[in-house]
């Protein structure tokens, strides 16, 4: 009996999570992103003009470090090299 209660718990428990295939691949594209996994692509511009002003596509991880004014993108641009961008706002 102790055990169909605890079955019946997890069970219940599990169908609480409401997790689906978008989130789950969301969040694992997203990991492989930060650890040079995953091809990225930033591109900045000047919002009030509209004028282009650099891109950047590469296996890149943002820098989550940087300043609210700034942002920080870290490329790997070889087996042991790499990159770092800073475009301040």
């Amino acid at each position: 009996m102790v055990k169909k209660i605890m079955l019946l718990f997890v069970v219940m428990l599990l169908a609480a999570c409401d997790v689906n295939d978008a989130d789950v691949a969301s969040r694992n594209v997203g990991k492989a992103a930060e650890n040079f996994e995953a091809q990225r692509r930033f591109v900045f511009y000047k919002g009030i003009t509209g004028e282009f002003m650099l891109e950047i596509t590469d296996l890149c991880s943002k820098d989550n470090t940087s300043t609210v004014r700034t942002l920080g993108v870290t490329c790997k641009t070889g087996p042991n090299t790499f990159k770092k961008h800073l475009l301040g706002l």
